[in-house]
């Protein structure tokens, strides 16, 4: 498997992996590989609302575009609470880090550098 693959080759093992909980053969497959993945906590407003309290360090621009071009649906001028789902496959991995460590644990300093290396080699595609 290409994500696998890419993990191995990427990511220390042992590290604790925070998966999409739709893809759950894809999560049982990193287990079987050595990391400690789990489902992610992807409370959306939660999740964005919890990032914007954080100062964020972008060190890639393929997030950095991915989160100039962040937006809100809007139906007839009003602001809906989601956010229009294009371009957001980044933000949605570091939300889904973020979030989720916090709302298991609580972050560190050191849970944050995890979380930015992982994000940031996916950021450049190696």
């Amino acid at each position: 498997d290409d994500l696998r693959d890419w993990f191995l080759n990427n990511v220390e093992k042992n590290k604790q992996v925070f998966c999409d909980s739709s893809e759950p053969a894809r999560i049982e497959d990193l287990k079987r590989a050595g990391y400690k993945a789990i489902s992610a906590n992807k409370n959306v407003l939660d999740g964005i609302m919890y990032l914007k309290t954080k100062k964020l360090f972008i060190d890639g621009a393929n997030l950095l575009k991915e989160i100039q071009k962040y937006s809100w649906e809007r139906k007839r001028n009003v602001v809906l609470d989601s956010p229009v789902k294009i371009d957001d496959h980044l933000v949605d991995a570091m939300r889904y880090a973020v979030w989720t460590k916090h709302t298991l644990r609580g972050l560190n300093n050191d849970s944050i550098k995890n979380i930015k290396s992982v994000v940031m080699r996916m950021n450049y595609g190696y």
